[in-house]
């Protein structure tokens, strides 16, 4: 499971059969934070309450200790990021409930977001990905803040959902998780995968390898 951490129920996974949490806060200013996690109405989100929510959850952990799920706190690593990274290392790693500090390299999403990477750092991946099936769609499933359950965490406008034959939007409040990563939607986009044909937004995204890097 990967979070931004700015939620105030963290701890109610305790005790459940999640293996691995990732929670992502990128910086350690509130200026670069909020940069980086805007909220969804266009205001500055709070780093002083994302950090207070993740710590007391890490707190609950450690009070129960509790070995699952094993936590890492995550930053990527991009230009206004950069000079902050050691400050969150030293403030992470020593915080109890915490079990590793992870400097993410920035995906090349350059189809939604133009300059993230250089254009061609873009083409050396775009043609590295070419014809592979993306790994997500077997490893990685994805929910955003409306409930809505897509394919994809890369998929930004939400366009990798579906409707269930009875109507149901593929919503976390209209259907399980496992209804949907187990439905026919799924189903078929893997199969289009492995068929190599590649729909938008998949057939834009550099973000097939999750695993690989590069």
């Amino acid at each position: 499971m990967s979070t931004n951490g700015d939620v105030p129920n963290l701890s109610c996974i305790l005790g459940s059969e999640i293996d691995d949490l990732i929670i992502s806060i990128d910086g350690t200013s509130q200026d670069v934070y909020s940069a980086n996690r805007p909220l969804p109405n266009g205001k500055p989100s709070s780093l002083f309450q994302t950090v207070e929510r993740v710590t007391r959850f890490l707190d609950h952990k450690t009070r129960l200790k509790l070995q699952q799920p094993w936590v890492r706190m995550q930053i990527i690593n991009k230009e206004d990021t950069s000079a902050e990274i050691a400050d969150f290392i030293r403030f992470w790693i020593v915080q109890p409930g915490v079990d590793d500090v992870f400097v993410k390299n920035l995906d090349s999403m350059n189809a939604w977001i133009p300059g993230l990477v250089s254009e061609a750092d873009d083409r050396i991946k775009a043609s590295a990905v070419a014809t592979m099936s993306c790994q997500h769609l077997w490893a990685i499933g994805s929910m955003v803040v409306t409930g809505a359950l897509n394919a994809c965490c890369h998929d930004a406008k939400t366009e990798l959902t579906s409707q269930f034959a009875d109507g149901r939007r593929a919503n976390i409040e209209e259907c399980t998780f496992v209804e949907w990563w187990n439905g026919a939607f799924m189903t078929l986009l893997r199969n289009q995968h492995q068929a190599g044909q590649f729909r938008l937004p998949c057939a834009e995204c550099r973000e097939r390898d999750p695993w690989l890097g590069g």
